[in-house]
């Protein structure tokens, strides 16, 4: 863990809350620690890969206006890779 990194994230955040942007809330899925996102509106998904400013391990994120769903990335790797094949699979079958 950073010390300056973690000093730069809360500053970040704060720095959103004083603008007056709604933010949501969700643990990484490695550390558990309390990570910050921006709240996309509604109908809106927003989706990236995300490094956590506590342990630095890569998650991968959705949000949309009513919620967060993470995945660590290693497990995100692991489906696109399965997701890859059974496309294949599928377009041999075709």
């Amino acid at each position: 863990m950073s010390v300056e990194k973690i000093k730069l994230y809360n500053e970040w955040v704060s720095r959103i809350i004083e603008a007056g942007d709604e933010l949501a809330e969700y643990e990484c899925p490695h550390c558990a620690y309390l990570v910050h996102t921006h709240v996309p509106e509604k109908g809106d998904i927003f989706d990236s890969t995300v490094q956590c400013p506590n342990c630095e391990k890569l998650h991968f994120k959705v949000v949309n206006a009513d919620g967060v769903v993470t995945v660590d990335a290693d497990a995100w790797d692991g489906i696109q890779r399965k997701l890859a094949r059974r496309e294949v699979h599928h377009a041999e079958a075709d």
